[in-house]
């Protein structure tokens, strides 16, 4: 429908014609206000990373500024600024973990013990409102020499035109940059994932079938488990403890893939960079 492209696309309302200006009047006054009042605060506490994921989504695209917690004891633990706690670890284990020690069976990720170089560019997964922390994430990596990034982060709304450019920017270095399609929209992949010279990752079962929540589209190009995941998390009883658990989502198809993309290039990389010297056009 017309409403739902409009709001893909980023716009605050959508008022169909003809239509009354009082009403007209009254929706533009409630964006003007939104926009100088102090936003409600959300906690959002949900033990299922991709239910939390979506209702933070919804909640900001209301204006709302929301935190999601993982682990209901650990809300109860001051400052509280990272909405997704552990994630960037949890990604990381899918992507470079290796624990041959590991209780019940032994723990590798894709491209076990690759150099990582991890970036903290925003405080968060949903990260509509700090897309300049993208950019310049994005930006550092390649300054830092990588050859392969990997995002487990989603742009639900419009992206900014910066992200479009340190994607580009990326690629005219040979970088290979790998991000995730999302979850819980079916026909809209999200940014960065979906825009020109990233690899969209969508999501897979155990039995090689659609992960359901997985968004979907062209866009999508290669898609890799997303459920269960084995990852190293914590336990809060009165201290931590690090053990062993699951998640799920394209956060973690995502790293699988950047991990299979690192593992192509210490293979091929070498004799690639001898045959062909120029830069990627």
């Amino acid at each position: 429908t017309v409403r739902l492209r409009v709001m893909r696309a980023g716009a605050d309302s959508f008022i169909p014609l003809p239509a009354a200006a009082s009403d007209l009047r009254a929706r533009i006054q409630e964006l003007v206000e939104a926009d100088t009042a102090e936003p409600y605060r959300v906690m959002i506490i949900e033990d299922d990373r991709a239910q939390a994921l979506f209702a933070e989504s919804i909640l900001r695209k209301a204006g709302m500024h929301t935190i999601a917690v993982m682990d209901p004891l650990s809300a109860l633990e001051p400052d509280h600024d990272d909405g997704f706690p552990f994630h960037g670890t949890r990604t990381m284990c899918a992507l470079a973990g290796r624990d041959a020690n590991a209780p019940q069976r032994p723990f590798f990720g894709s491209a076990p013990g690759v150099e990582v170089v991890p970036v903290r560019d925003t405080n968060s997964i949903v990260v509509d409102d700090q897309q300049p922390g993208v950019c310049a994430g994005i930006r550092h990596a390649v300054n830092a020499g990588c050859r392969v990034i990997t995002i487990s982060q989603g742009i639900t709304l419009l992206p900014m035109r910066c992200v479009q450019e340190a994607l580009d920017e990326a690629y005219a270095q040979g970088v290979i940059v790998v991000a995730a399609a999302g979850q819980h929209s079916p026909f809209f992949v999200f940014a960065p994932g979906r825009l020109r010279h990233a690899i969209a990752v969508g999501g897979t079962t155990p039995g090689l079938k659609v992960w359901i929540p997985s968004c979907a589209g062209p866009e999508v190009a290669i898609s890799a488990p997303a459920e269960p995941i084995r990852v190293a998390s914590t336990k809060f009883t009165g201290t931590y403890e690090y053990v062993y658990g699951e998640s799920n989502g394209t956060s973690y198809a995502t790293p699988l893939v950047a991990g299979t993309a690192a593992l192509w290039l210490a293979r091929w990389g070498a004799e690639l960079d001898v045959r062909y010297p120029e830069k990627w056009q």
